[in-house]
């Protein structure tokens, strides 16, 4: 199994995306689970080596592919997988390999449903700032025609170093602000789901870098989703390259699309010569979205995909003036605070770096979190770009070096992650159950999801009238949407993907026998009986 898992991964290493087709994801979904039911203790060398093969193909895959329908595992499922990696592998960190798939994913699409949200109301006593504040300055967004340049751009340099490594990393993730919440769902148990709460404020307790009865401050941010920059500014880019391998300081050299992205607010209070580091994350917002896929005849997904196509195509340098860099962190020797104040000042494109001061003991931090988590979340429908979650740190230095960082990782921080309702999955298969009345019941079975913690593999189908109107075949693309405690619900969407199975492929068939005694089932319009 380890050598069959080896082969996709080099495939993927040698650009051919043809590898990810239905049974290799069935594999490596089934090889996912299987990990993730292992305990630790249990787990064998092969093993660790099979789990360490799926975060590398994963981040192959999202970090080079402009299509969430080629991801070989869902987010959810890769968020629980990493948890156990960094927690069994010591000194793991790895980031991605960069591959150029070329056209390989044309005509390739699929939807992503947003859910449906609701705005609560804002006690603004909380906060200095709240994560709608808005400098006069600041324009709607950074629109300009795109500068079309006569030459495409050629195969980008690989293994090129990080000028400002400090930049680069990721951040610890988890998934609820509360025990309670955790607790609440049953999956408080679970080693593989972090929670701020325990894994955060509590250590943080048990090392006395907090004490029970401190007041302190933190600060609360917007996680952008798009692709993280690393580059050298001055009141413009001078150069550019991504996360890539932070560990092995390996990363791909972004400078052919955005040098020259000019700041007008530095230009005049930044000099040219006064030169330093800034992380960015660069997205598309989603009226650019639009335009870029427009002019590019694509219809993608969402702002995050777009912008993978951008940075992995070779006619990228087109659009440069489409994209929005959000300033988040600097080489600057300055305080948190002052830093975000002076990157909305001089850096914004458009978007802010939208965040809030939190003040209190660590119970009252907890309240505060837990709110600006729920707004963040409510608010994604309305703001023009997307983000994915928000970021919690320390502002106080003290804390900070105590804390540290580990492995490219800032452990002064955390990020929270906001929990999907709507998941894609493959379908794979019927079974049917008999209930007391001898109705019988079909559950459809489909590659792993996951929803506040908990694994997912199969849904009830409800009736013989719901089977008709999926008309599921085996691979379909289906929307798996999270709609209580207990039971997710299945659609199918109407997608390229599933028109073209439709094409060469007939639906599952319902069977004619009783599944428990073999006795022909008696149909009526909306119900198969024993």
């Amino acid at each position: 199994m380890k050598n069959q898992i080896n082969l996709i991964y080099q495939a993927l290493k040698n650009a051919d995306i043809s590898v990810l087709n239905t049974n290799n994801k069935i594999l490596l979904n089934d090889l996912a689970t299987k990990i993730l039911e292992t305990d630790d203790n249990k787990m064998t060398p092969d093993d660790l080596e099979i789990l360490d093969l799926l975060i590398r193909i994963s981040n192959i895959v999202y970090n080079n592919v402009n299509n969430d329908s080629l991801l070989p595992i869902s987010d959810g499922i890769y968020d629980l997988l990493m948890v156990k990696t960094e927690r069994l592998i010591p000194n793991y960190q790895v980031g991605s390999d960069s591959v150029y798939f070329g056209d390989q994913c044309k005509g390739i699409q699929n939807i992503i449903e947003d859910p449906i949200t609701r705005i609560p109301e804002f006690d603004d006593y909380l906060y200095k700032d709240n994560i709608m504040k808005q400098y006069e300055f600041c324009n709607n967004d950074f629109i300009i025609s795109p500068i079309y340049r006569s030459e495409p751009i050629k195969r980008r340099v690989v293994n090129i170093p990080h000028k400002y490594p400090n930049l680069v990393g990721t951040l610890d993730k988890c998934k609820f602000v509360l025990n309670s919440q955790a607790r609440k769902l049953g999956v408080f148990d679970d080693p593989n789901v972090r929670i701020f709460e325990r894994d955060f404020i509590h250590k943080c307790l048990e090392k006395g870098v907090i004490k029970p009865d401190e007041k302190f401050y933190m600060v609360a941010e917007l996680k952008y989703d798009g692709i993280s920059v690393e580059a050298e500014v001055s009141n413009r880019v001078i150069s550019a390259r991504s996360r890539g391998d932070a560990n092995a300081d390996v990363a791909t050299d972004f400078t052919p699309i955005l040098k020259g992205y000019m700041f007008p607010r530095a230009l005049g209070n930044v000099p040219s010569d006064n030169i330093f580091g800034m992380k960015f994350e660069a997205i598309l917002t989603k009226q650019n979205l639009d335009r870029v896929g427009f002019l590019e005849g694509k219809n993608y997904a969402n702002c995050r995909n777009a912008m993978t196509g951008i940075v992995t195509g070779t006619n990228g340098n087109k659009y440069r003036d489409y994209i929005t860099l959000v300033p988040l962190a600097t080489s600057l020797d300055v305080d948190r605070l002052t830093e975000i104040e002076f990157l909305n000042k001089y850096y914004t494109s458009g978007v802010m770096l939208k965040y809030a001061v939190l003040y209190g003991d660590y119970k009252e931090i907890l309240f505060q979190v837990k709110q600006f988590t729920e707004e963040a979340q409510a608010l994604r429908e309305y703001l023009p770009f997307m983000y994915d979650g928000v970021v919690i740190s320390f502002i106080d230095d003290e804390k900070i070096k105590a804390l540290g960082r580990e492995n490219s990782v800032n452990k002064y921080s955390m990020a929270i992650k906001f929990n999907p309702l709507v998941q894609e999955a493959t379908f794979l298969d019927y079974s049917y159950t008999v209930g007391q009345n001898g109705v019988i019941t079909p559950m459809i079975h489909y590659t792993p999801v996951e929803f506040y913690g908990t694994i997912h593999t199969k849904s009830t189908g409800h009736s013989y009238y719901r089977f008709k109107q999926l008309g599921l075949r085996f691979g379909d693309k289906i929307n798996v949407t999270y709609t209580n405690d207990v039971m997710p619900y299945v659609s199918k969407p109407d997608i390229e993907f599933n028109r073209k199975q439709a094409e060469i492929s007939d639906p599952v068939e319902f069977p004619k026998l009783c599944p428990c005694c073999g006795t022909e089932l008696i149909f009526s319009e909306k119900s198969a009986r024993c």
